[in-house]
């Protein structure tokens, strides 16, 4: 085991994905649009996020800049209303994920 000085203290967008249960390609849109809701650490061209940042964000409750309006206009016209649907379009799985998210942080 490592000294805890010497523990890793980051993770990559590939491990922070599903502790956020978003897709890669969603937090890497986020980074590029500069709306990540924490700061990143580039390595070459890797990119990494302390581990600090994710527990304060995850503690805060902190959400990124959603609009819920245009992610709930979004679902209204790509879903059939009142249909069990299977979401595989990545732009509609994170459509739902903000207005989810959103209504969550809301309560």
């Amino acid at each position: 085991m490592l000294p805890e000085a010497l523990e890793r203290q980051t993770v990559d967008v590939a491990t922070l994905a599903p502790i956020l249960g978003v897709q890669k390609a969603t937090i890497y849109r986020a980074i590029a649009e500069g709306r990540a809701p924490f700061p990143v650490i580039r390595v070459g061209d890797r990119l990494l996020i302390s581990k600090i940042a994710i527990q304060r964000l995850l503690s805060e409750g902190v959400v990124a800049d959603i609009d819920l309006q245009a992610a709930r206009a979004y679902l209204a016209e790509t879903l059939p209303v009142g249909q069990p649907v299977e979401i595989q379009d990545p732009a509609v799985l994170d459509a739902a994920a903000a207005v989810l998210v959103g209504q969550k942080a809301a309560v």
